[in-house]
């Protein structure tokens, strides 16, 4: 099968073979365009602050106590990747240890030093 584009032709086989590439290009575009956020190992790690809206398409409004979201880097269910946990900016920096984000998900663990890496991130 052929389909016309520009006044040539493309193969419908090479037009699915694009489909991946343009899929991850969308996606990188995408991600240019959200707030801030740092990446440690294999997660992105957001603040959420007050007056921000957070959650699935962005129906909460942040209260008057800033959050932290944690997300899997490596899967793009989301532009910051696959949620995991979201808990509140106390919670983490009254914390010097790792993070078990999942007790069920080994993968989902945070090392006590990128732990520090985000306790300085989430005070500036």
């Amino acid at each position: 099968m052929e389909l016309f584009f520009d006044g040539g032709t493309i193969m419908l086989d090479r037009l699915l073979d694009l489909v991946p590439y343009l899929v991850t290009r969308a996606t990188h575009e995408i991600k240019k365009g959200i707030e801030p956020m740092l990446t440690v190992s294999n997660f992105n790690v957001h603040v959420v602050r007050p007056g921000d809206k957070y959650g699935l398409n962005n129906v909460l409004t942040c209260g008057s106590k800033a959050l932290v979201e944690f997300y899997d880097s490596r899967y793009d269910f989301t532009p910051r990747g696959q949620f995991i946990s979201r808990y509140n900016v106390e919670t983490i920096r009254d914390s010097d240890n790792g993070l078990c984000l999942d007790g069920g998900i080994p993968a989902w663990n945070i090392s006590a030093s990128d732990m520090a890496t985000v306790r300085k991130y989430i005070n500036n």
